[in-house]
């Protein structure tokens, strides 16, 4: 019986314990600039959120999550929030480790979204992406897609190693070794993303030029 208590217990504990080892990341409203309706951006920031959740690597706190902390009269008076700095000051009061919100507008014949993911401890943007995409609602999702898997990629790249080893998040050092396995199996259209998810992860990294010039050549043998 004590056995059997002790396994119980274990199997438990470790789903929580995974649970806490993940960072947790508040999901905070778009902002419109112009040519967007705020029901489109509302949309939006729910696909988000539920993109992120589905990865399974983070805790999401979604827009009803929010909502249901901070009350509604806080969370109005906080609406169009997108300095790093407010943005900060949400994830505190939230309890979160990072706060990803952004800004989507219109800009001629075109939509651009843009997104930030900023660290609640230090107000420092640990992850920037923006896209532009032709005036179709259809157009601007995949648009907000892509850049969010940029600013995750980068945001997975500044967490702790023992954080990414267990959320499933591959180091960026595996990253380089799977690309140059790549490119000595022949396979350069894999190893020329790899090399862009490798720089993805450190934007600013010191062998960034280099990295490019791989990557590059990767895409050139891959016919792209």
């Amino acid at each position: 019986m004590r056995r059997l208590a002790l396994a119980l217990t274990t199997a438990l504990l470790l789903p929580a314990a995974a649970q806490a080892a993940r960072p947790r990341i508040a999901v905070w409203d778009l902002k419109v600039v112009q040519g967007i309706s705020a029901g489109t951006a509302e949309i939006l920031t729910d696909v988000i959120a539920t993109d992120l959740a589905q990865s399974g690597t983070v805790q999401v706190l979604a827009r009803q999550d929010v909502l249901a902390v901070l009350g509604f009269e806080k969370h109005k008076q906080q609406m169009g929030c997108v300095e790093q700095s407010c943005l900060a000051e949400i994830g505190g009061a939230l309890g979160a480790d990072y706060v990803l919100s952004g800004q989507i507008g219109k800009l001629g014949d075109q939509f651009r979204v843009s997104l930030i993911v900023v660290d609640a401890k230090t107000a420092l943007a640990v992850g920037r992406a923006a896209e532009f995409c032709p005036a179709d609602e259809g157009a601007l999702a995949k648009a907000t897609r892509v850049a969010l898997k940029a600013v995750f990629e980068q945001l997975a790249g500044s967490l702790p190693k023992a954080t990414q080893a267990s959320s499933g998040v591959k180091p960026a050092h595996d990253l380089a070794a799977d690309a140059k396995r790549l490119m000595s199996e022949g396979k350069f259209r894999e190893a020329a993303a790899a090399w862009d998810d490798y720089l993805g992860r450190d934007p600013q990294a010191v062998d960034r030029c280099a990295t490019l010039a791989r990557s590059a050549s990767a895409w050139e043998q891959a016919g792209e």
